[in-house]
């Protein structure tokens, strides 16, 4: 007796149970042996009178000289092993596959010359383990996979050299790592709408790569991605990270190396948590302004990058877990960004780290950079460009672009308190409403916001004060702390600053700010050195 005879006495015994079962596995009929491999065209037409019929398959590998197409497996719905379509030179499609919406182990699609589209995959959903998509040299795009949402382990996209967009895997949710490597005519990451980094049952992060890719100029198509456990990016031509403006939280690396044409780190603008960050051997990278939110890090590596100038971009950082490398960057001579990770005051105050360095828990290494930078002692210099806050910050900031509304700024070093007077409208079109006011303008909103500040970093609790009369005792009604939102304000130096807002179910953004006047920028960079 064969196995599908087999089966067919058990459906007929228990058929009754078979009833309650899931209805894949009520209609499953299992392919005889669990594992086949098909290396002709006749294999694979003949597959169903050799094997089935069936429609649930164990492991199953295709490869073959003479394979122009895979009809001959029509009907074949599962998949509970691996199975692999590679080394076919001749096969034009993966016509035949219209019914498979699981793989249970591995899929790969490798080395297939002819190959042109996957559209027979339009039903695939699941791949339990890894998919790899390697080596096809014509395959132009990535339709086939419209209805693919999870793949459980690696996701490879690899020297596939005619494939220009992504925009077939527009359901994709879920991988544990995606490595897009090497592909030569990529030109952009459109089409990964779903995917935000995030598995939505399991919490599970995915780590992010993207290697070598020659025309892909941006990131753009990755603008949902909130948060990732790791993200690589090593060579290519990358001009900036755009497409990466969501990204709040890296859990441990941010790996940025051999890059030729990246000239900053825009578009990581709302990165505010990450583990490590090395930047090693980019060799167009002038700044690393884009980290201005981040204030706590377990290791920094930034090595041989040659146009690199400044680490302005650190005013905010407080803190590193393990160690600090800061080497060979040849035209590196302003540090001062970190003189809160390298002085010896606990500004994180979780110490206590090493005698000296309570804000670095393991080895300092600098050197090698140009003179104002090359050693911690230059770095730690009086008037070396460092920057602490300070009360000649007090003023009046607003971001040009938005003329007439601004903040008041006032800073009190002795008692460790910041406040922000912020004076903006209401967030619809006000010429949509009818309301008059006798004085001023009735659409006006002033909010404020109180509390202290780490290193140059400030997160305070929003007030909304409404009610009162002009000019009379009636009395005003404050928010409840921290039922309103959030303001997190970042001074970068003394004339510049970024402030982030959140205010619950209105509006969530960032803004950047100068100051209305420069008269006190002077004094503030002088008092830099006594706070």
């Amino acid at each position: 007796m064969n196995w599908n005879e087999f089966n067919r006495k058990i459906a007929v015994t228990f058929g009754c149970l078979l009833l309650v079962s899931s209805t894949t596995n009520a209609h499953a009929l299992f392919c005889d042996p669990a594992n086949i491999i098909l290396s002709t065209q006749a294999m694979v037409d003949n597959f169903q009178l050799d094997h089935g019929p069936c429609d649930w398959i164990g492991s199953l590998t295709i490869s073959g000289a003479d394979i122009t197409n895979l009809r001959g497996l029509e009907g074949v719905v599962q998949s509970n092993g691996n199975v692999l379509i590679k080394d076919n030179p001749e096969l034009l499609s993966l016509d035949g596959l219209e019914t498979l919406d699981t793989v249970g182990g591995d899929f790969e699609i490798i080395n297939n010359a002819s190959l042109t589209h996957i559209d027979g995959l339009f039903s695939l959903e699941y791949v339990g383990r890894r998919l790899r998509i390697e080596r096809n040299p014509n395959l132009e795009n990535l339709n086939g996979l419209a209805s693919l949402r999870t793949v459980k382990s690696f996701f490879y996209l690899e020297k596939n050299d005619a494939l220009k967009n992504l925009q077939g895997l527009s359901s994709f949710e879920v991988t544990l790592s995606f490595n897009i490597k090497y592909n030569g005519s990529l030109e952009t990451l459109d089409g990964l709408d779903s995917l935000t980094g995030v598995d939505p049952i399991t919490g599970t992060k995915l780590g992010l790569r993207i290697f070598g890719n020659p025309k892909l100029l941006s990131l753009t198509g990755l603008e949902n991605i909130v948060e990732l456990r790791e993200l690589f990016i090593q060579g290519g031509s990358l001009e900036n990270l755009e497409g990466l403006s969501g990204l709040r939280t890296i859990d441990m690396e941010l790996i940025i190396s051999l890059t030729q044409t990246l000239e900053s780190l825009d578009g990581l603008d709302a990165l505010e948590r990450v583990g490590t960050v090395w930047l090693v051997s980019n060799s167009a990278l002038v700044n690393v302004d884009a980290l201005h939110l981040v204030s706590e890090l377990d290791e920094l590596i930034i090595r041989t990058n040659p146009l690199l100038r400044n680490l302005d971009g650190l005013t905010s950082l407080v803190e590193v877990s393990r160690s600090v490398t800061i080497l060979e960057n040849s035209l590196l001579d302003s540090c001062g960004a970190l003189v809160a990770v390298l002085d010896q005051t606990d500004d994180a105050e979780i110490g206590p780290g090493l005698p000296g360095l309570p804000d670095v828990g393991g080895n300092v290494l600098i050197g090698e950079n140009a003179t104002g930078c090359d050693c911690i002692l230059q770095i730690l210099e009086p008037g070396s460009g460092m920057f602490a806050m300070n009360p000649a910050l007090t003023d009046a900031w607003f971001n040009p672009l938005h003329n007439g509304q601004g903040f008041f700024i006032n800073l009190y070093p002795d008692l460790e308190t910041i406040f922000i007077g912020w004076f903006t409208f209401e967030t619809a079109d006000r010429e949509s409403f009818e309301a008059t006011a006798v004085i001023g303008e009735p659409y006006h909103r002033w909010l404020t916001a109180t509390g202290d500040w780490i290193g140059t970093k400030a997160t305070l609790d929003v007030t909304k004060t409404s009610g009162g009369v002009f000019d009379s005792g009636e009395p005003v009604v404050n928010s409840i702390t921290g039922n309103y939102g959030t303001v997190t304000i970042i001074f970068h130096k003394c004339d510049s600053a970024t402030l982030s807002y959140d205010l619950y179910g209105i509006a969530s953004g960032s803004t950047p700010l100068v100051r209305v006047a420069p008269d006190n920028v002077a004094r503030c960079e002088s008092w830099s050195n006594y706070y």
